[in-house]
């Protein structure tokens, strides 16, 4: 990997250089610095990556780089290349299931506990939406609307489809509007503590949003997305889309959206999640069919996300009514 230890020595170089800058340039030092340890450990990454692919079946590997290179994990062919990457084996008796992230989140912080539980048992294509992880922030804001017709566009591109679909929170949104907006795609629907209303959050929720700075975001979001990113401004661009998306993006939604699902449906929240469980009730009684299963647990540990779930108890005792429903 000769090109590695080159970029390194030219980092290295430019480090060097920068440092013999006077005090006066300490604080561009030190941004300078971060971006150039940042942009070091991707190198490593991808070295190890590059590593990984010349030992595995072209088809199997999961590493993931910055570029559509190794088979398993690309970007799709659209305005805003949406990142995405395969896990398990494609089965006959099975659809893939498309997994969907809440907001600021990548694949691993939300999926990382829940994909090693499944892809032995079906294929699983998890997204990367605007902003997030290794997709770029695009340009104009994030909208549900918009992301479902991005996932859309990708399940066209790959060929798949109708396929079961899992989002969570935003994701569970995104996966709403998709089911929506474009029917042929989805085949069964789990929407995990997803509100379809403004007053279907618990109280002090919007008051807290709206108060909401860079610095109020949990530092294990911005440790996941800047381990994949490569880049510490990511992370403040990811919270930027996503606070404005929930303060002028979401508006309710008329009870004919979700009365249009026409995939079968399964609606999840917990006891003592942030969107109140009889709002999810009442979604569940709007789309034709759907069913309710409301669990014990906080917003998302049910689904071993990252920052919520502080062991794997939440998720085992759960996955089994999802699969169940998958089935």
């Amino acid at each position: 990997m000769h090109w590695v230890n080159h970029i390194n020595r030219l980092l290295s170089a430019d480090l060097a250089a920068v440092r013999r800058h006077d005090q006066r340039h300490r604080a561009q030092l030190h941004e300078l610095t971060t971006r150039i340890e940042a942009t070091r450990q991707r190198a490593d990454r991808l070295q190890s990556c590059a590593r990984e692919a010349a030992t595995l079946p072209r088809q199997r590997t999961r590493c993931a780089g910055p570029h559509p290179t190794y088979a398993g994990t690309m970007f799709s062919n659209a305005d805003l290349p949406l990142y995405y990457e395969w896990h398990g084996e494609a089965r006959a008796d099975r659809r893939p299931l498309l997994l969907i992230h809440g907001g600021g989140s990548t694949i691993e912080s939300n999926w990382g506990r829940l994909i090693p539980l499944l892809r032995d048992s079906r294929r699983l294509l998890a997204v990367e939406l605007q902003g997030h992880g290794r997709t770029g922030a695009g340009e104009g804001p994030a909208s549900f609307e918009r992301s479902a017709d991005g996932v859309a566009a990708l399940l066209a591109e790959l060929g798949v489809g109708p396929v079961d679909v899992l989002g969570f929170s935003n994701g569970g949104q995104v996966a709403m509007q998709l089911a929506a907006r474009h029917p042929a795609a989805a085949g069964r629907l789990v929407v995990a503590s997803a509100p379809f209303r403004r007053d279907g959050m618990i109280d002090g929720f919007w008051e807290g949003m709206a108060g909401a700075t860079f610095e109020h975001l949990p530092q294990v979001y911005r440790d996941a997305d800047l381990a994949v990113s490569g880049d510490p401004a990511h992370a403040e661009r990811m919270f930027d889309l996503d606070h404005e998306l929930m303060l002028t993006g979401f508006t309710d939604w008329p009870d004919a959206l979700p009365a249009a699902i026409a995939a079968p449906t399964l609606v999840v929240v917990a006891d003592r999640d942030v969107v109140r469980v009889e709002h999810a009730a009442r979604l569940a009684a709007l789309i034709p069919g759907a069913r309710l299963l409301v669990v014990p647990g906080n917003h998302g540990d049910y689904l071993g996300e990252l920052a919520a779930a502080s062991d794997p108890g939440p998720l085992r005792r759960t996955l089994p009514f999802i699969e169940d429903f998958l089935a």
